[in-house]
């Protein structure tokens, strides 16, 4: 209520409305049978206006005020956690990732799921490094992908295909040929088409290394130039994609933000994937790693793997629930 009142009474206003009420007291001091006269009218319509139009005024002014004020807060907290830039979408953001591919030098990492966003055919990012490999370009490429027999790749499997195991059982479920395990091994198979490339045209300047990791998603990640895009990742999904049995995507919903490359925001998520890069070191990608790889899903790897994991996860609830 006082920020209000300061809003509708400063110096201006102030002025005006004394102004308002000047004229109206002018209008009043006309004797009332020449009160219909022309200066009476003028004084009354103009103080009356005045009077009306800056207390409108003020009101709007304040409202405005506000909003002004926490568009200003956003761009101040965005400024002080080392945010550089906000893209409302993945799909806004690749557009820039993908320029910056075309003149990127130094050192590259990326961090994703699938990778359908870098290196599925014709995407600018593979583009780009079978271009950086023909060149034999001097340029460090790091990628991480996520591996389909994690129980973290089933788990979002499980969500995106609409599969509840509390109504199926889940060795009915055709894992390797889910769209996940499929899109993975797209991935893999062009940037082992790159790596095999790179080997026989011996491009010693041009390093590439891909490998998959076995924790929980939590960033999409692109370090290029110097410039940082992250995305968060969840298990979410819209009440939308909830009413359908659809193929669901986890991710690209999320807004993705540029961090600024000295901050501490972007520090940190540097050692997110150079933790993730270090604990991935025995799951290396070659030349062929995706037959074997789609050889070992389809032989039932993933199950004993979620079998496994699962024994363990309810063996330490139980003890947990035990102690309550």
């Amino acid at each position: 209520m006082l920020d209000f009142l300061r809003s509708i009474l400063n110096r201006f206003s102030v002025a005006l409305y004394l102004l308002a009420v000047v004229l109206l007291l002018l209008a009043a001091l006309i004797p009332d049978n020449d009160f219909e006269t022309f200066p009476a009218n003028i004084l009354l319509v103009f103080g009356g206006g005045i009077f009306i139009t800056t207390l409108v005024s003020s009101i709007l002014n304040f409202y405005f005020q506000q909003e002004i004020d926490r568009r200003f807060a956003i761009v101040a907290g965005a400024e002080a956690s080392g945010i550089r830039r906000v893209y409302a979408d993945r799909k806004a953001a690749m557009a820039e990732i993908n320029s910056e591919f075309e003149k990127a030098r130094g050192k590259v990492e990326l961090l994703g799921i699938s990778g359908t966003d870098w290196f599925q055919p014709q995407l600018p990012v593979l583009d780009q490094l079978n271009s950086m490999c023909r060149n034999n370009s001097n340029i460090d490429v790091r990628i991480l992908l996520l591996d389909p027999r994690s129980k973290h790749a089933i788990d979002r499997t499980l969500i995106e295909e609409s599969i509840d195991l509390a109504t199926e059982n889940i060795k009915n479920v055709a894992y390797a040929t889910k769209k996940l395990c499929e899109d993975v091994l797209l991935s893999m198979r062009q940037l082992e088409a790159v790596l095999d490339d790179k080997e026989k045209r011996g491009r010693d300047h041009f390093n590439i290394e891909v490998r998959t990791y076995d924790t929980a998603p939590m960033l999409f990640f692109v370090r290029v130039n110097d410039r940082l895009f992250v995305e968060q990742y969840h298990y979410g999904i819209t009440e939308e994609e909830e009413q359908t049995n659809l193929t669901k995507c986890l991710g690209k919903k999320m807004p993705v933000l540029e961090l600024r490359s000295q901050s501490s925001a972007a520090e940190l998520v540097g050692s997110h994937f150079d933790y993730m890069w270090k604990t991935s070191e025995t799951r290396r990608v070659a030349p062929g790693s995706a037959e074997w790889l789609g050889d070992d899903l389809r032989a039932g790897a993933w199950l004993s793997v979620w079998e496994k994991t699962e024994k363990i996860v309810v063996a330490h609830l139980g003890s947990f629930k035990d102690l309550t």
